[in-house]
């Protein structure tokens, strides 16, 4: 037993020189971007008004591997466009419609390390808003077709890869009610339905996007004694379970409520002093997640003091 003792003492005490890690990911990536954007107001009468804006990019990216020295380049020149309009149908209640497509550069590589083509997105939206003495509602139902969202490679989580089509639709309420003349509550609600299309994952969720989701503030606002204001306000957000993997069997970031509290103070007409607490109670939860060995978790109460001066 002492040989043996003695033995694997020998064996535990002898000095290995650690080894030299490689880089896991070495690139060095290149942008060149001209963008043109063009927009408009048209004030039809005093019940329609319609906008229109048109955005037109040049674009040239390379990827160089600095590992294996192989470069990927695209260059193109896509074009864009959103289109608005507004219809006041009552002296209380107004409609709104807009259509839109987008397009957003991608960075980094995959797993063969070629580039990943741009996001494109096209979305509509349709609403009604209306305004009564104390009171703001709003409704919406929006519609959302995004293609190459980059999200965990199926084959690897060690990579990305892009989402082929992903399609998000749901309603936004939100509302405002003034008590009176200090106090006033002002809440939000969204029902998400996102799905994403693309046979070579396991699952059609779609990554930290919650069903439901929303908050809840309270807002104070009085004068002082040397002609400012001073505000304070507090209250909470919402955000429900949602998908942390895109496996057969996806684990579920566990939904969360995460409170927050401002109070803000005119010390002059131009200087206002404000104080802030994020994540009021300390929350612990999970704010986003690319596969379940990879979640960050959301960052713990923190304390932020600012000053802004008006000139």
């Amino acid at each position: 037993d002492c040989l043996l003792s003695r033995g694997l003492g020998d064996v535990y005490k002898r000095q290995v020189p650690a080894p030299t890690p490689l880089p896991f990911t070495d690139n060095l990536e290149t942008r060149e971007v001209v963008t043109l954007y063009a927009q408009d107001l048209w004030e039809v009468n005093d019940r329609l008004s319609l906008s229109a804006g048109l955005r037109l990019d040049d674009y040239s990216q390379s990827i160089r591997n600095n590992r294996t020295g192989a470069v990927g380049e695209a260059a193109d020149t896509p074009f864009d466009y959103r289109f608005a309009a507004r219809y006041r149908l009552t002296d209380n209640l107004t409609a709104h419609a807009s259509y839109g497509r987008s397009f957003v550069l991608n960075s980094g590589t995959g797993r063969d390390g070629a580039g990943f083509a741009p996001e494109k997105g096209q979305g509509s939206e349709i609403g009604l808003a209306g305004a009564w003495d104390g009171l703001d509602l709003a409704a919406t139902v929006f519609d959302i077709e995004k293609s190459n969202i980059l999200t965990t490679d199926p084959v690897d989580s060690n990579y990305l890869a892009p989402v082929g089509k992903l399609t998000t639709r749901g309603i936004e309420l939100d509302g405002s009610l003034k008590i009176d003349d200090a106090w006033q509550v002002v809440a939000n609600y969204s029902w998400t339905d996102a799905k994403a299309d693309d046979s070579r994952f396991a699952s059609d969720a779609v990554l930290n996007v919650p069903e439901h989701s929303g908050s809840l503030f309270v807002i104070g606002r009085f004068p002082t004694a040397h002609g400012t204001d001073w505000s304070v306000m507090a209250g909470a957000a919402y955000v429900g379970d949602r998908a942390g993997a895109l496996t057969a069997d996806p684990v579920r970031l566990p939904a969360y409520w995460k409170a927050k509290a401002a109070l803000d103070y005119g010390l002059t007409r131009q200087v206002t002093a404000r104080v802030e607490v994020d994540n009021l109670f300390d929350e612990r939860y999970a704010a986003s997640s690319y596969s379940a060995l990879w979640i960050f978790p959301g960052a713990p109460r923190s304390v932020r003091a600012s000053l802004r001066i008006a000139l």
